[in-house]
């Protein structure tokens, strides 16, 4: 079935695994900097004549992997909103067909364009503004660099601490971290990490690949609504919502179902998550009312209702269908962060934390397949 998050998931599943790459390749930067200040010993480090120079030439090496990656990210940009206005032209189409027996006339690819260069516009400034959680604090790519390279120097310097053993945590911390984007209070809505900078402002960090996704998933459930209104306005008497298995309790009870234009537009504005905003994977699909057959049968509906309620059990914990699916995305998380931590660790020369974070990936994918058969959810091989 078109729109359901398997249809949003494959479009951006390009745009997402670039964006970590990204992450990744600045990450390892940083960390062979620390590998290398590690191989001096405490007579040299204090005759560095070195580190400013080392300085400008990673800067330079981390300013050329974000100029490269946010290239091919806004490529891929161009392709996910030509794929998903395509995909609302030819919805569009058959419409217009079975209504009047003419095809859709909107302006669909003007109108993915503009969209399209809106969310570009807004990667290219959120990669000037990208930024790393550590215990340093939120703080610039630079500033972050900077202060990751003295705390190393000052470890190799001091002596008093097995310089992995001082250096570990920080390394950890910026594979856990990733790129970051900061937001003000109330502009976004999950995934965030609360802040509180020296002047007592609030603020929220976000991953770039989570903002991304977020952002441009939301222009396109927009562009795709935008058309299907047009050609529901023109050729339409009503609006079927989309249904996929396992819904979060709030749209679980609507979903798949028909309405007329009137009934919709009452129904939607009542609900406190509309239709197609604040991560929902639904959309209002526009039909002739009384004459379109509908997707879903009652019997189908109610099995994804049932599933989303029914419990499930895994190593004595009880889940919903629902809060299985979020479990299954925490974990997913959690193996990115593995394999981030692992080949940061690779980087730096820390065989301890290497061999510990390949140990807890294998650990964590072993883990994300067990869960997913034992509550009988689809494994997405693009996360392993």
């Amino acid at each position: 079935m078109l729109w359901n998050e398997d249809y949003y998931n494959e479009l951006l599943q390009s745009v997402t695994a670039l964006l970590n790459e990204e992450q990744l390749e600045v990450i390892k930067i940083i960390c062979a900097r620390i590998k290398k200040v590690g191989e001096l010993n405490p007579t040299s480090v204090k005759q560095l004549r070195d580190l400013r120079k080392w300085q400008n030439a990673d800067l330079k090496a981390i300013k050329a992997v974000i100029a490269k990656y946010t290239k091919l990210a806004t490529d891929e940009i161009d392709n996910i909103f030509s794929d998903a206005a395509a995909t609302s032209k030819g919805f569009a189409d058959e419409l217009a067909k079975a209504a009047a027996g003419i095809t859709y006339q909107g302006n669909v690819e003007a109108l993915a364009k503009t969209a399209a260069k809106r969310y570009k516009d807004m990667l290219l400034n959120l990669s000037d503004t990208y930024a790393f959680k550590t215990n340093f604090g939120v703080l610039p790519i630079r500033q972050t660099y900077i202060n990751v390279v003295n705390k190393a120097v000052a470890a190799v310097s001091t002596g008093t601490l097995d310089y992995n053993t001082a250096m570990r945590q920080t390394i950890k911390e910026l594979a856990d971290s990733g790129l970051r984007n900061v937001y003000e209070d109330g502009e976004v809505y999950e995934g965030r990490i609360r802040w509180i900078n020296e002047n007592n402002e609030t603020y929220y960090t976000r991953r770039v690949d989570s903002s991304v996704r977020m952002n441009v998933l939301e222009g396109i459930r927009q562009i795709n609504q935008e058309v299907l209104n047009d050609a529901g306005d023109k050729f339409a008497t009503g609006y079927e919502i989309s249904a996929h298995d396992r819904p979060a309790p709030d749209h679980a009870e609507i979903q798949g179902m028909q309405y007329t234009k009137a009934d919709y537009e009452q129904l939607n504005a009542s609900l406190a998550r509309p239709i197609g905003t604040l991560n929902c994977m639904h959309i209002a699909f526009p039909i002739i009312y009384g004459v379109s057959k509908p997707t879903y049968t009652a019997e189908q509906l109610e099995q994804f209702r049932e599933n989303s309620d029914k419990e499930f059990k895994f190593e004595g914990k009880t889940y919903s269908g629902y809060e299985c699916t979020q479990k299954q995305r925490e974990m997913e998380t959690a193996i990115r962060r593995h394999k981030a931590s692992r080949e940061a660790a690779k980087a730096a020369g820390d065989t301890f934390l290497y061999q510990r974070e390949k140990t807890a990936t294998a650990y964590a994918i072993k883990q994300y397949k067990r869960f997913s058969d034992a509550v009988g959810l689809d494994i997405k091989t693009s996360e392993l």
